[in-house]
């Protein structure tokens, strides 16, 4: 019979490790604590901009500096801090969607890296496009 001692220190080693690995992850994914990471924008009407902003605050106790916030499309664009943030920093990116022949129900994604990041942070917004025959037809004309 084989002793349990003999395989129960690298079993317990790896379990240590691993979960060491997770929670180093963790930490550094959530070191820009957004308010949201998710906006319902306002009713526009097609071919107007939709605008939303993300406000963060650092929360690790090192400088961050976001490399690229992408669009998951190229109806959108967002501006973002190029410079660094301290820690306890506060900081917004500013997002706007344009709904140019693009009416209904949209869902957008954005991406924010950093070398500080593991993954992406991912923010989203929705919204919702009126069809300009439909914004036209309500102005009462007749």
């Amino acid at each position: 019979m084989i002793p349990f001692k003999k395989f129960a220190f690298p079993i317990i080693l790896t379990w240590c490790s691993l979960f060491s690995a997770y929670a180093q992850e963790t930490a550094k994914e959530i070191a820009l604590d957004f308010a949201s990471k998710e906006l319902q924008l306002k009713q526009i009407t097609e071919g107007q901009l939709a605008e939303g902003i993300f406000t963060f605050t650092n929360n690790s106790d090192t400088t961050i500096v976001i490399n690229n916030v992408s669009g998951s499309c190229g109806c959108t664009i967002a501006q973002w801090p190029k410079g660094a943030i301290a820690p306890k920093g506060k900081g917004a990116i500013k997002v706007v969607y344009n709904s140019m022949n693009r009416p209904g129900y949209y869902v957008k994604s954005f991406r924010v890296t950093s070398p500080m990041f593991t993954h992406p942070i991912e923010l989203k917004v929705k919204g919702l496009v009126k069809s300009k025959a439909v914004a036209g037809s309500n102005t009462g004309k007749q």
